[in-house]
């Protein structure tokens, strides 16, 4: 029980200071009016976006971790349980 709640308080500030920092980057790209601007934004987040995937590759997303948990030949099937 003690657990989950160490591990839920930080997710959770967490999780509200990236609402925080989404919001205040939606307002600036709304404060952009140049089309130079505008354009250096698209790609500034297109290569913070891809350097993401680079360094993190695969990890990032946790799919191995799923299909790893959820196929495995130990996963706990609840339809051939009695």
């Amino acid at each position: 029980m003690y657990k989950v709640l160490l591990i839920s308080l930080p997710c959770g500030l967490l999780g509200a200071l990236l609402c925080k920092l989404l919001l205040a980057t939606d307002k600036f790209r709304r404060s952009l009016r140049k089309r130079a601007a505008q354009l250096a934004m698209a790609l500034g987040c297109a290569l913070a976006f891809a350097t993401c995937v680079y360094f993190l590759g695969e990890r990032g997303s946790g799919g191995h971790f799923m299909e790893g948990y959820l196929f495995s030949r130990g996963a706990a099937r609840p339809e051939l349980e009695g």
